[in-house]
Parts: structure tokens; sequence; C-alpha cells
């Protein structure tokens, strides 16, 4: 699987900031045990580009103002659960029934592997940096349906947002997709030559 590392400056380039305020959550979120780290130096070592770190990194960087709160802002956000869900009844029932989190929703989505809602009918996808909140909102034929994500802890005063548009959102889940394929194809080729 390629290094989250190796994707952060795909990531920036998408998102238009410097890599190095991505480099600096993806730091804190492997220090903080969010994120998972193979041990060693070089190649095969480091963070691995999968749908949940990619998931998870995106929420340290749009829901998070500064470093010092992002593991515990990304621990919050990923955990929450569909609490409001403006969608047509045969999906609502389904997305209750489910009851994943807000971190295994998106990772699911990026992965092209979302039952409901693939990456290409999102519209936007909103995540709160000052609550523990994040907002989809999908193109379904012709209605827009929403998605909201939230913990059980008092809203702020002040709400701020950070957005990202669907079509960045499909550019980073066809990255994530290509990345699981790859991996796939070379573990594949791995275990026939083991085979051998």
């Amino acid at each position: 699987m390629a290094s989250l590392k190796g994707y952060i400056p795909t990531l920036a380039r998408y998102l238009g900031i410097s890599p190095a305020i991505i480099y600096e959550r993806q730091r804190v979120l492997v220090r903080e045990g969010v994120l998972e780290q193979r041990p060693g130096h070089g190649p095969g070592s480091g963070v691995e580009a999968t749908p949940s770190s990619v998931a998870l990194l995106l929420i340290g960087v749009l829901g998070s103002e500064n470093i010092a709160d992002c593991a515990t802002r990304v621990r919050g956000i990923a955990s929450a659960v569909p609490t409001l869900l403006d969608v047509p009844n045969r999906r609502r029932k389904k997305m209750l029934a489910n009851r994943q989190t807000f971190g295994e929703t998106l990772a699911a989505i990026l992965a092209g592997e979302h039952d409901i809602y693939p990456a290409s009918c999102m519209l936007a996808l909103t995540i709160s940096r000052t609550s523990y909140s994040a907002l989809f909102t999908c193109n379904l034929s012709i209605d827009a349906s929403t998605i909201f994500f939230e913990q059980t802890v008092p809203d702020p005063p002040i709400a701020i947002e950070a957005k990202i548009l669907g079509p960045t959102l499909s550019q980073i889940a066809n990255d994530v997709q290509g990345m699981v394929q790859s991996a796939r194809a070379l573990n594949k080729d791995k275990a026939k030559g083991d085979a051998q």
C-alpha cells in the first residue's frame, strides 16, 4: 500500500493548502495513537494510505483549527453517529440500522464501498471546527439529502466550519480506490511469487 506521507502533496494540492500543514497533523495523529504507524524506516514503514487513514487525516485537516486539539477533535468527530437524516425512508432505515460512525462512513465512501452513498453523489462534506459534528450533502437523483453526524456535547456559541465540495471529495475517493487496487494487485503478485 502507498504511504500516507507520499499522498500528502496531492491532497494538499486538492485542498489548496501547504503539505506541511497536513504533514504536521499526520505526525500529531500518529503520536497520539489515532493513526497506526508501521515500525522502521524507508519503504514499508510509516502510515499506510488506507481509506481509514485518509479519512482520519481529512477530518484532522478540516476539523481542527490548530495542532494542539487535532487528535481530540479527530477522535470526537470520527466517532460521531448519524442523528439527523434528511434522506428517503429506505435509505434512512438502512443508515440508522447500520449505525456507522462518521469516520467509518467517510472511509467507506472514500473506498467506494458505502452501500448507500457513492462519492460521486456527494455535493459537499462540511466538518465543524467548533463542535463534534459533520454533514454530508448528497444528490440522489432529483433531491438533495443530508446526513448529520454529531456527538452529544453542547455546541459553542460561535460555529466555524470547513467544507470540501463534491468534485474534490470524488478526486480523493478515486485516488484512494486506485491505491487500494494497486495494493491488492501487488499482494496478489507477491502471493503468486511466494507460491512458486
